[in-house]
């Protein structure tokens, strides 16, 4: 509740590395299946009070057919490819004790192919986006116990489609958005601490040649948090305007009680305010300008066990939305669904057994429209994952990865049952010197046939390895 939970058409957002006091540097490489060529570089340093942090990245590969002809006849069988090209840049400079100013960029270049299932086996289909996103952050400690930040962004999205053929077409749309964030947190003493702050955002989307759209966004929010011997609470307030969409107040509350040492009792109750992005109301072709806004509320109770390297948690939840935002396959756009509802069971343990690693999750669900109690369609009701990593002296270690999705329903109304599936993938790490690490991985090692939506392929087994080097700076 308390940044909205992408309320808002997305916070604008920069993840950039930290400057490091000192130099430091890395790279990384990687090759393997479907002509995948990964390489990265990183350095990292500073000078006196002013810090530098600097990464590049180029990726691409074949790909594979991202439709299956057997099941979507007009698809051109050929593989989709992709490609990436991208860069970061983060300056911080400390102006004095408890006062520091910083500054992000990221720039992104993208290029993909993809198959539609209404043109003809020949057509060709392409996309490229290119991404720029920037941020200025002023942090400061106002006094002991009291800290504020100051964020001012921007970003600029530009995407490019074609397509060949008789019904072949080119179009361009940008999406971008400015924004000011300030968030202040107080220590108030006796375990309390509060939050509180101010969204506003500026959302634009342009489509060259039909219309050029844009809404303003405001929001306050404000939190508190108390943690007392073997109880803590949590509560979040935020009210959201946006523009054309209206307003609403979302809220969570979540209280956790000590029962032993090793065991904590946990439950919270929230509702969320969710406003259909630009993309959702004008992109080109799926765009529905009359899009309500999604509404939902939740309720989770859960138990947890920790205890040194071991935690293991069992969570009920019951979730009930009320005009969700789905893609509709019928109208081939964006729609709202009246009502659904989702409830289970999540079970999930972190920890070590002997000297291997070991995460797993296993979550039992029934997602279902509330109107008709049909089946969600392209949601399972069962889910698990399994990953273990393990040490074999020497600097090697090995892991293993599995997932499991039950079947789920696809097409009008449910009328197609894609059967489940378990994929499994191997990760080996040789760790050659302190700065020198060789890697490689098997995805899918099975070589599993699935699909997670009708007619859409899913990546075969490929074998892939690499070499991460820290610069010896």
């Amino acid at each position: 509740a308390l940044y909205g939970g992408g309320a808002v058409g997305g916070v604008i957002q920069i993840f950039t590395r930290q400057p490091t006091a000192r130099p430091d540097g890395s790279l990384r490489l990687e090759a393997g299946a479907r002509g995948l060529v990964h390489g990265s570089a990183q350095l990292s340093g500073q000078v006196g009070s002013t810090g530098v942090a600097l990464g590049v990245s180029r990726a691409s590969d074949h790909g594979f057919s991202a439709l299956d002809p057997a099941v979507q006849t007009a698809a051109n069988p050929d593989r989709d490819g992709y490609a990436n090209t991208s860069a970061t840049l983060r300056l911080t400079q400390s102006l004095a004790p408890g006062h520091a100013l910083s500054a992000g960029w990221l720039h992104s270049d993208g290029r993909l192919d993809y198959d539609s299932a209404f043109d003809t086996p020949a057509d060709l289909q392409t996309s490229r986006t290119r991404k720029d996103m920037l941020h200025l952050r002023s942090e400061n400690t106002i006094r002991k116990g009291w800290d504020s930040s100051l964020t001012l962004s921007t970003q600029r999205e530009n995407v490019r489609q074609h397509a060949s053929g008789q019904f072949g077409f080119d179009s361009r749309y940008l999406t971008g958005g400015h924004g000011l964030n300030w968030v202040n947190t107080l220590e108030l003493g006796t375990g309390l601490i509060a939050t509180g702050g101010v969204d506003l955002q500026r959302q634009t989307i342009e489509v060259e040649g039909s219309y050029d759209r844009g809404r303003q966004v405001q929001a306050l929010f404000g939190a508190l948090q108390w943690r007392q011997g073997a109880q803590d609470l949590a509560l979040a307030l935020r009210h959201d305007h946006v523009q054309g969409v209206g307003s609403h107040t979302s809220g969570s509350l979540g209280v956790g009680l000590q029962l032993a040492p090793a065991w904590k009792l946990i439950a919270q109750v929230a509702n969320a305010f969710n406003a259909p992005p630009l993309g959702y109301l004008h992109a080109p072709f799926f765009g529905n300008p009359g899009l309500q806004p999604e509404l939902s509320g939740s309720v989770e109770a859960g138990l947890q066990y920790a205890a040194g390297r071991q935690r293991v948690r069992a969570t009920l939840f019951a979730t009930h939305v009320k005009q969700e935002l789905d893609y509709d396959p019928v109208a081939r756009r964006f729609g709202n669904i009246a009502r659904t509802r989702n409830q289970g069971l999540e079970v999930s343990y972190d920890g070590r057994l002997a000297s291997a690693d070991v995460r797993a999750s296993l979550t039992l669900q029934d997602p279902i429209d509330a109107d008709t109690d049909a089946r969600r369609v392209r949601r399972s009701r069962t889910l698990a994952a399994l990953n273990v990593v393990q040490p074999l002296g020497a600097g090697v270690s090995v892991g293993v990865a599995l997932r499991h999705a039950g079947n789920r329903t696809d097409g009008f109304g449910g009328s197609v049952l894609l059967p489940a599936y378990t994929v499994a993938d191997v990760t080996a790490q040789w760790d050659l010197r302190t700065d020198l690490q060789l890697f490689g991985r098997i995805e899918n090692l099975g070589d599993v046939r699935y699909q997670t939506a009708n007619g859409y392929n899913q990546p075969p087994r490929g074998l892939f390895a690499g070499l991460r080097w820290r610069l010896p700076l």
